[in-house]
């Protein structure tokens, strides 16, 4: 909000308007399980926070913004277990891609597996999305593992940084503990560096159940800032 509209009850007025959207569309959508509103704060933004507080929300997850830098020194990129290879991202197989997706996401917090119009809209139909940097595992002809990536020239051109931006990255249970998440990310990293790309960036949920923020961490990223997201039921 820009600071002239400050103060004025703007922000409240807003929020109130969107949990009554919210609840209009729950009811009409998903009738019959429970629903709740969700706002993301930056912790450096003590009005946003003190506005959803006094709105009867509640802290419920943290996540961090991780970055690195492309020239820094990358992790060895490991051989691929055996009958498993590595592909950059394939056209003709994005809806076992959006699957794969659905399965390996399936018990992440708050998430919404995505149908096909959301998932064109959203993932790999977007402007943003870069297939030539984004990667597969593929055991035969089933998606194991995947990375998605984008680059938004708009911020290029107003940071003057080439950002590779790391959207999702996921392993579907039946393949994980095989190290197919740091095969991934270390062959993505190489690839950003070979397109140009100056820093890679991405999101982590801190309480991701399987390990995201220590991968992240050993392939040198590091915590450029938190966001919390905020949450009440919907009545």
């Amino acid at each position: 909000m820009v600071p002239a509209a400050r103060g004025r009850g703007t922000g409240r007025a807003l929020l109130t308007w969107a949990e009554e959207r919210a609840a209009h569309l729950h009811r009409e959508r998903h009738p019959d399980v429970p629903g709740a509103v969700c706002v993301e704060v930056d912790e450096r933004n003590p009005s946003k926070q003190a506005l959803v507080r006094a709105a009867g929300y509640e802290a419920a997850r943290w996540q961090h913004t991780m970055t690195r830098a492309t020239p820094d020194p990358l992790p060895a990129v490991p051989p691929a277990p055996p009958g498993l290879t590595v592909t950059t991202y394939l056209a003709d197989r994005d809806d076992a891609v959006r699957r794969a997706h659905v399965e390996a996401f399936a018990d992440h917090w708050g998430a919404t597996p995505p149908d096909e119009q959301r998932w064109s809209r959203w993932y790999t139909g977007m402007r943003a999305f870069r297939p030539d940097v984004s990667w597969l595992v593929l055991d035969g002809d089933e998606v194991a593992a995947y990375l998605l990536t984008y680059f938004w020239e708009a911020d290029a051109a107003a940071t003057g940084v080439r950002e590779a931006f790391l959207g999702q990255l996921g392993v579907r249970p039946r393949w994980r503990r095989r190290g197919l998440g740091g095969l991934l990310l270390a062959t993505a990293l190489r690839s950003y560096r070979a397109a140009g790309y100056e820093r890679s960036t991405l999101t982590v949920d801190t309480a991701n159940a399987t390990g995201a923020l220590d991968l992240y961490k050993r392939a040198g990223f590091a915590v450029q800032g938190t966001s919390v997201t905020w949450a009440k039921p919907l009545a």
